[in-house]
C-alpha cells in the first residue's frame, strides 16, 4: 500500500516566552510600587510581564488601574499562571509548604515577608511570579526614566478634572494630601495611624516660608475634614473626590502641582515622585508606621523635608 505524505508543513513548537507574572492588589499607590518592581524585574530577565488580577475579582473595594496608564505588559490568564505555578495552585493551601521543601517553588514563587522590616531586594529570575507589595525607592529609582514615561494616562483628563489642571498650572501650586478614609479602620488605624494637624501645620508653614505666593490645592478622601480643617486659610482649594472614582486623574492632578506635602501613603508618594518639577519641595512625614519598629528610611528620598 502506497504512502501518503501530508504536503502541509510540520507545526512549529514554539518555546513560550519567559514572563514575570505580578500579583496585584490594593490601590493605585499600591499597585504602581508593583509595576516598578515587575517591570525592573521583566526587563532585567528579557520577560514578558503579566498581570494577574484575579484579587479584584474576590475584592471590589478597589479595582485594577494599571489599564488607565500606558504600562508595558498584558492580563495572564489561568494557562501562564499554571506554567508559571504549577503544581502549586493546584494543591491549594499546601502551596506554602511545597515552597519550603523545593528549591524550584523558593525560586518561581517569590513572596515578600513584610516590606516594612525587609526592604532587601529579592533575586528574581525569568518566570517568576511575584507576590509582594515591593514599597521601597530604590526600584523606582532604578527605572524612573523608563516609568515616568509608561505612567502617563493614555486618554485625556476629564473635563472638571482639566479646567483644576488649568488652575495648578496657572501659578506656583502645593499639593496636599490628607488621606482618612480606610485609615481609620481599627486594622489600618493601629498600622499606620494619621497623620496629626500639627503635622499640616508644620507642613503648611514650611512651605510658607519657601514658597510664600503658592496656592494649595487638598485631595482627601475627607473633604469635609479637610474643609473644616482649612476654614480660615484663603488660599486653599478643597478637591472634591470624583464621583467615577478616578483615582488615577487625581494622582496625575497632584504630581503637576509644583511642590507636594504628603501623608503617610503610598498615593502621595506616587505624586510626589512622578512631579517632573526640578526644584520641587517635598515634605513627607518621618513617621509612615504607627509601630515605632516599623521604619519607613526605604522609602525616604534623601531630597525630602521630614517632619
Amino acid at each position: 500500500m502506497a504512502t501518503t505524505v501530508d504536503p502541509r508543513p510540520a507545526r512549529p513548537r514554539h518555546k513560550p516566552r519567559a514572563c514575570i507574572i505580578l500579583r496585584l492588589r490594593g490601590g493605585v499607590g499600591n499597585q504602581l510600587f508593583q509595576y516598578a518592581m515587575g517591570r525592573k524585574a521583566a526587563l532585567e530577565t528579557g520577560s514578558a510581564l503579566l498581570f494577574d488580577v484575579t484579587d479584584y475579582d474576590r475584592h471590589h473595594d478597589r479595582e485594577f488601574v494599571l489599564g488607565h496608564f500606558n504600562c508595558v505588559g498584558g492580563l495572564a490568564n489561568l494557562a501562564d499562571c499554571a506554567r508559571v505555578l504549577w503544581p502549586a495552585r493546584e494543591f491549594g493551601n499546601t502551596a506554602q509548604l511545597l515552597r519550603k521543601v523545593y528549591p524550584f517553588y523558593k525560586s518561581r514563587c517569590v513572596h515578600e515577608k513584610d516590606f516594612a522590616r525587609t526592604p532587601d531586594m529579592p533575586r528574581i529570575s525569568a518566570n517568576s511570579y511575584l507576590d509582594g507589595y515591593w514599597q521601597r525607592a530604590l526600584v523606582p529609582l532604578s527605572i524612573q526614566n523608563t516609568l515616568r514615561k509608561e505612567l502617563s494616562l493614555k486618554r485625556p483628563l476629564s473635563l472638571s478634572r482639566q479646567a483644576l489642571l488649568s488652575r495648578i498650572n496657572a501659578e506656583p501650586s502645593i499639593a496636599i494630601h490628607i488621606r482618612r478614609g480606610d485609615y481609620l479602620k481599627p486594622q489600618n488605624l493601629a498600622n499606620y495611624g494619621l497623620c496629626s494637624p500639627a503635622y499640616y501645620q508644620k507642613a503648611k508653614q514650611f512651605m510658607d516660608e519657601v514658597v510664600p505666593s503658592a496656592h494649595y490645592f487638598v485631595f482627601s478622601d475627607d473633604p469635609n475634614w479637610a474643609a473644616g480643617f482649612f476654614s480660615n486659610t484663603s488660599n486653599v482649594t478643597i478637591v472634591s473626590p470624583d464621583p467615577d472614582r478616578k483615582d488615577h486623574e487625581d494622582l496625575v492632578l497632584m504630581a503637576q502641582c509644583s511642590h507636594t506635602i504628603m501623608a503617610n501613603s503610598s498615593f502621595s508618594w506616587w505624586a510626589a515622585f512622578l512631579n517632573p518639577n526640578p526644584t520641587k519641595r517635598v515634605v513627607a512625614p518621618a513617621q509612615w508606621f504607627k509601630a515605632a519598629n516599623k521604619s519607613a528610611d526605604h522609602l525616604m528620598l534623601p531630597s525630602w523635608h521630614l517632619l
